[in-house]
């Protein structure tokens, strides 16, 4: 009788709703790569194209929101949408969510399809202190979009580099 992981199962069933995270998807060497491991990068320009591969940026159709104030790092809300009609044609395949503050620069990825409807997440994040936060969009003709929100933070999370 073959046995299947929770690990795998996991991915399994985000892979059929077209919602990969890349910490379920890849090893955890890989993921550490992946998310730049403890790189840091000396402005938003750098980091964007490093996680871009030095394609251009536009800096539209990106939208975030999230409190301008957040009483803690430890679990900001975040949400974010990009303009994008979803179709096979012209879809949003990436979205990745960054920071210059954290230890690790990538703080989620999200893989998506035509078949989402909308390019749109909401979710909660860490955060290291008061920052810009980043959003890097992929449309599936190779096109990269971008956009940012600042945030103030009164106590900081992610200090322990985890």
């Amino acid at each position: 009788m073959m046995q299947i992981h929770r690990r795998k199962a996991i991915q399994n069933a985000l892979r059929g709703i077209g919602l990969t995270l890349s910490g379920f998807v890849f090893g955890k060497e890989q993921t550490q790569s992946l998310a730049a491991g403890n790189m840091q990068f000396e402005s938003a320009t750098e980091l964007l194209a490093h996680f871009s591969n030095h394609a251009p940026v536009e800096r539209n159709r990106v939208h975030i929101e999230t409190p301008r104030l957040a009483d803690n790092g430890l679990s900001v809300p975040v949400h974010l949408w990009v303009d994008s009609p979803m179709t096979e044609l012209d879809h949003v395949t990436e979205i990745l969510l960054l920071s210059l503050r954290n230890p690790r620069p990538m703080m989620a990825r999200f893989k998506l399809s035509a078949a989402w409807g909308k390019a749109e997440i909401s979710t909660r994040t860490r955060l290291n202190g008061s920052q810009t936060l980043w959003v890097l969009a992929k449309m599936s003709n190779g096109s990269w979009y971008s956009g940012s929100v600042d945030v103030e933070v009164t106590e900081s999370a992610c200090l322990d580099a985890s």
